[in-house]
């Protein structure tokens, strides 16, 4: 019996040996079903699981009746590892607010820490976890351009990028209704054309929640925007209609009127909901760190 094991952490495929003698019955699967392949999900058998929390997929092949059987074991983590890191708003040591007064002055300020102590402000916090990018490297060396994806090294999220390139599928002026009906011109087709496509090597893009998308807001940045670090996300669209119409689309339903959706706007950094059927709303794609 051959096989090979994944999992977090581990560098890449090891022999399967390193979970000991583990047969294919020890696994619960039996002999492999007539059809010579498939899969199943199981609970590890005692002793043989990394973490509690954690899942072994086995997936088989068998060439012939007479072949040997090829077994593939993956082993992933399902359980919470612990907080999720928050960016930083990007909100800078001058923009904090002073008892009795909505200007801002400096944070260091004595009228700022008296209204409301040390390090309670988001100006008095910018050393926590401040925003930072990276780019995605590539399997075979390199890395993807950013106008490809950007990863967000405190979440670890990666975000697709956008090129400034008319008629192109991820030109950043394109908007988008959000009705999820998979027609064209609705943002749901999109995710499923770059998820075709394979962007950065990956096929499971999807729309942002609210607060994934809302971490990207650098508060730093004064009207008109764009409030983001356009060094990493260059070419974001912050015409004045992306305040008022769509914005950018995220995943999450307007809890007070499902015919409406949550969006994120980068001219001024604010939240609104808006009728998933205006097509005037711009799409930025994320999907989960490896």
């Amino acid at each position: 019996m051959n096989g090979r094991m994944n999992g977090p952490g581990m560098g890449g495929s090891a022999p399967l040996g390193l979970l000991g003698a583990i047969a294919l019955g020890a696994l619960g699967l039996g002999a492999p079903p007539p059809a010579h392949a498939g899969s199943a999900v199981i609970a590890p058998p005692p002793g043989t699981a990394a973490a509690p929390g954690q899942i072994v997929r086995a997936e088989f092949t068998q060439t012939a009746p007479s072949a040997g059987v090829q077994v593939r074991i993956t082993v992933r983590k399902t359980g919470a590892t612990g907080p999720a890191k928050l960016p930083h708003t990007g909100i800078t040591a001058q923009q904090c607010y002073r008892a009795g007064s909505d200007n801002l002055v400096a944070c260091d300020s004595p009228e700022a820490i008296a209204l409301s102590g040390p390090e309670k402000q988001d100006g008095m916090r910018r050393h926590i976890n401040p925003l930072s990018y990276s780019a995605v490297p590539k399997p075979g060396g390199g890395h993807y351009d950013k106008t490809e994806c950007v990863k967000d090294t405190v979440t670890g999220l990666i975000w697709e990028g956008k090129l400034n390139q008319s008629g192109h599928l991820r030109h950043y002026e394109n908007r988008y209704t959000n009705l999820d009906n998979h027609q064209p011109g609705d943002a749901s087709a999109y995710v499923a054309a770059v998820n075709a496509q394979g962007l950065c090597g990956f096929n499971d893009w999807r729309l942002p929640t609210v607060r994934e998308l809302q971490s990207l807001v650098d508060y730093s940045k004064p009207y008109p925007g764009p409030t983001i670090d356009t060094n990493w996300f260059p070419h974001t669209w912050t015409d004045d209609n992306a305040y008022w119409w769509g914005g950018y689309w995220t995943s999450e339903p307007y809890a007070g009127d499902p015919a409406n959706a949550w969006s994120v706007h980068f001219y001024f950094g604010s939240v609104s909901n808006f009728h998933r059927n205006f097509d005037d709303g711009a799409v930025r794609l994320v999907r989960a760190s490896q």
